[in-house]
């Protein structure tokens, strides 16, 4: 697994961002990382030396980062309704699925879909640096309830033959660098009864078989096993985890209703009820993994960002916001002013930037 982990060099030190070497993420989460790792790997490839920055990238590029991310999906779901091709091989996601590659992965600027290929080394490449930081988007196997997390040792461990790609059958095996980012993307976001599984054709002990992928948050909710994992697997001997958590749920365990709950009312929180109990736990949870890995030699330094840091004016601002594949321009400049002051919040009470500046000096010798 080394070739997965190789670092690129660190230029800019006042940018924290800059600092991030891999992402793990589910549903939502991906569509956050999907446009910093685009942006950041076209300017790579015309630009090469350039400094960037996510900040000015989403100024000087607004019309299409911006817009592509408050951009309404749901017609991407609708579409498939009267396209004759939602019958064949692909399904009402699929058309998700390419429009989350067109906008939000830049293919439609691009020309070319991004793969891991772009984001992860093959070892017949060893001197190959990488341009972005990893991105490992997680779905939940329906089967188990697995997680499947999108990275080519991954596919290799279930091998992966082919997935559904631009509403059209693409073959993955035997490079399974080549499975395109918006697959797994797609994937980690298909929540049950909104969007039909995402499909991954297997040829495992020589009969085909198959894996339905859905909402990567029902097996995790902050994708923090597989951040481990990565984490368990670099070199550095002190590391930062960054766990962003965006719950907006009701923490309070109490009711303002006498009576039990209806059976439909209950059957609807049964698909919610699991990622408020991760939520609760969650903090603990952690902390023993953390530590788990801790006993290999490596300290990991836990930092938390979330919806619950808020004073309680501005938490009520942005719980009011739904999950859903639209967001209006209020509630995306909402989302970004919470986010600058989560962060400020957190500045003060661990000292992020001297944290992250002194880990990445000190594995620099690594």
């Amino acid at each position: 697994m080394r070739h997965l982990f190789r670092t690129a060099p660190k230029t800019d030190i006042r940018n924290v961002l800059r600092e991030v070497d891999a992402y793990s993420t589910v549903s939502g989460g991906g569509l956050a990382a999907a446009v910093h790792v685009s942006s950041l790997y076209d300017l790579r490839m015309s630009a090469p030396s350039a400094r960037y920055s996510l900040k000015t990238a989403l100024t000087q590029d607004k019309e299409r980062l911006l817009k592509n991310l408050r951009r309404s999906y749901h017609h991407s779901v609708a579409r498939a309704i009267f396209n004759p091709k939602a019958f064949g091989v692909t399904d009402r996601g699929g058309f998700l699925e390419e429009d989350f590659d067109n906008y939000l992965l830049g293919c439609e600027s691009r020309r070319r879909s991004l793969t891991l290929g772009d984001l992860f080394i093959p070892a017949k490449e060893p001197n190959r640096m990488p341009v972005t930081p990893l991105w490992i988007a997680n779905a939940t196997i329906y089967e188990n309830g697995s997680i499947f997390p999108f990275h080519p040792s991954g596919l290799q461990k279930y091998r992966i033959v082919s997935c559904t790609h631009r509403l059209e059958k693409t073959p993955v095996h035997p490079d399974f660098y080549s499975l395109p980012l918006s697959t797994g993307m797609k994937a980690s976001a298909s929540f049950p009864t909104l969007l039909p599984a995402t499909t991954l054709e297997c040829l495992f002990d020589d009969e085909t078989r198959y894996l339905h992928l859905f909402e990567g948050g029902l097996c995790d909710n902050l994708g923090i096993h597989t951040a481990l994992y990565i984490l368990a697997k670099t070199r550095p001997q002190r590391k930062v985890l960054f766990v962003i958590d965006a719950y907006k749920g009701n923490p309070e365990p109490f009711s303002e209703s006498k009576g039990s709950p209806k059976t439909l009312q209950i059957g609807l929180r049964t698909t919610s009820i699991s990622l408020d109990a991760w939520h609760i736990r969650h903090r603990k949870t952690v902390k023993q993994l953390v530590d788990g890995v801790g006993h290999s030699g490596a300290k990991i330094d836990v930092i938390y960002f979330g919806f619950d840091d808020l004073p309680e004016k501005t938490r009520a601002q942005v719980r009011d916001i739904g999950t859903d594949f639209k967001i209006t321009i209020r509630e995306q400049q909402a989302l970004f002013e919470a986010t600058k002051e989560v962060v400020a919040i957190k500045e003060k009470e661990k000292g992020i930037r001297e944290l992250i500046f002194d880990q990445s000096t000190r594995s620099s010798s690594n």
